[in-house]
């Protein structure tokens, strides 16, 4: 339950960081898409199964604000680079690169458990 939460906390901290990358404009029309989601999914939340057409219709407009929602998320992705590196990239340094890097510079890493 920790380690999910550490990811999802982790998620959310890139997400802040990789919006800095982004023009105002941008921002502000992903969280427009985002809101939408979000208010269709209140909305449809509390309707029982029984009630048909209407929630058929909700859950149909939800999906489909899910994918403008991906579809702009990948549009931004392609227009701005160094937003999606932010958000997404998790490459990790390997231990040969790390200590290349710090005898270069003079450095030494020490680790205490």
């Amino acid at each position: 339950m920790e380690k999910s939460r550490s990811v999802l906390l982790q998620d959310k901290l890139n997400e802040l960081g990789a919006a800095a990358f982004l023009p105002k404009e941008e921002a502000a029309r992903q969280e427009k898409l985002q809101i939408s989601i979000i208010e269709l999914q209140q909305r449809l939340s509390p309707l029982p199964d029984t009630s048909g057409l209407r929630k058929a219709l909700l859950q149909l407009q939800l999906f489909e604000a899910r994918a403008n929602l991906e579809q702009y998320i990948k549009a931004l992705e392609k227009r701005y680079p160094a937003y999606y590196q932010y958000k997404f990239a998790d490459k990790v340094r390997s231990l040969a690169s790390l200590q290349d890097l710090l005898s270069k510079s003079g450095q030494c890493l020490s680790i205490t458990l």
